[in-house]
């Protein structure tokens, strides 16, 4: 899981992306179900509530990009305390089939 909060996002998807994509790369190969968990809301990309000029459709686009390219799937939290709150449920999930036998452990 990849935590940003709507800086760090838009920075992934602007000065920070070749480092970024690497990352995403690496994760698509290690990891069964690769997350990207945005502690905000879609909304406050849609109406540009970030430094950045960069607009709100090039932002939409790299995340649609990220999930054909990586499998990455892009959870919006809302906020740090929603993001946790989805972490939670999520690993939950993942023991709770992990011990039914569903899932393979690591």
């Amino acid at each position: 899981v990849e935590r940003k909060n709507l800086g760090d996002l838009v920075a992934c998807c602007t000065c920070w992306r070749p480092r970024f994509e690497k990352e995403l790369e690496r994760m698509a190969t290690t990891t069964k179900i690769p997350v990207m968990l945005v502690e905000a809301d879609l909304a406050d990309v849609l109406h540009h509530r970030y430094r950045s000029a960069t607009a709100p459709a090039s932002i939409i686009g790299s995340l649609s990009a990220w999930t054909l390219d990586y499998g990455v799937r892009t959870w919006w939290a809302g906020s740090p305390m929603g993001g946790a709150t989805m972490l939670v449920r999520f690993f939950a999930a993942i023991c709770r089939r992990v011990e039914r036998g569903e899932l393979a452990a690591g």
